[in-house]
C-alpha cells in the first residue's frame, strides 16, 4: 500500500466498493456465518486503485487474484505438509515480496466453497444425489488408447510445458 501511497499517477481510496451481495456470494462459502461475514464486510473497507485508466483492488484473497508470472516463480513451490493447511502461504510470501494480490473489479471467478450454503434447499442436493446411474458403457478402444498416440501426446505435451515454464 505504500507504493500506492506514494506514486502521484495511483489513486487510493478505501470504502465499499463491492456490494453486499458479491461479498456474500463469495464469503458465505467459507464456513462462516453471515454475522460474522457481515461484520467484517462492514468494518473493514475496500481499498481500490486507480492508476493507467484502469482499476483493482487491494482486497484480493490467495486463490483469486492476478500476478506476472515472474513474481509467482519467486513464490513457488510452496510446501504442503498438509491439506489445506497454509492456505494463507503464499499471500505471505507476495506480501515480504513488496507486491500486492489486486482483484478485478468484475466478478470472473465463482468459489465454489468449503461448504454448502445455508440457504440452499437441501432438497436439491438430495435429488443430484439420487440421479439415476447409467449403465457404464462397455470398454472399446479408442484412438487415445493406442501407445504411440500416447507417447507422441506426452511428447508434446513436455515441450509445451517446458516452454511455458521456463525462466
Amino acid at each position: 500500500m505504500t507504493w500506492a501511497e506514494q506514486n502521484p499517477d495511483v489513486e487510493m481510496e478505501r470504502g465499499q466498493f463491492i456490494s453486499w451481495g458479491d461479498y456474500m456470494r463469495h464469503s458465505g462459502t467459507l464456513g462462516r456465518s453471515e454475522e460474522t461475514v457481515r461484520d467484517f464486510y462492514e468494518s473493514n473497507p475496500i481499498v481500490r486503485i486507480r492508476v493507467g485508466g484502469k482499476q483493482f483492488f487491494a482486497s484480493a484473497s490467495h486463490f483469486q487474484f492476478v500476478s506476472r508470472k515472474e513474481i509467482l516463480q519467486k513464490v513457488f513451490p510452496l510446501s504442503a505438509d498438509r491439506p489445506m493447511g497454509q492456505v494463507r502461504q503464499m499471500d505471505t510470501a507476495i506480501n515480504k515480496l513488496g507486491y500486492l494480490r489486486l482483484s478485478l473489479p468484475e466478478w470472473y471467478i465463482q468459489h465454489i466453497g468449503n461448504t454448502l450454503p445455508e440457504n440452499q434447499p437441501k432438497e436439491k442436493f438430495e435429488e443430484y444425489l439420487s440421479l439415476p446411474q447409467h449403465a457404464k458403457p462397455k470398454p472399446r478402444k479408442s484412438l487415445w488408447s493406442n501407445q504411440v498416440i500416447q507417447k507422441v501426446l506426452r511428447w508434446i505435451y513436455d515441450k509445451i510445458f517446458n516452454l511455458l515454464h521456463e525462466n
